[in-house]
């Protein structure tokens, strides 16, 4: 008799099963519908960005040598 540490499981899940419940789980992932966020309308602009550091440099132009606003 085999020690039980050491014996496999009566009925182990083959890769080909892993792959198919795999790809179903992303599949129901991927189209579930999302669900709607309470967002706020985003402003039509030209310009827009978003500052994530303390301290950001405006140009004129996208340019190294463009002089600063």
């Amino acid at each position: 008799m085999l020690n039980p540490i050491v014996r496999k499981s009566h009925n182990p899940i083959s890769r080909r099963d892993f792959l198919k419940l795999a790809a179903l789980g992303a599949g129901a992932i991927a189209f579930r519908p999302f669900a709607k966020q309470d967002l706020s309308e985003f402003p039509q602009s030209d310009h827009l960005g978003r500052v994530t550091v303390g301290k950001v440099d405006v140009f004129v132009r996208p340019d190294a040598n463009s002089r600063q606003k």
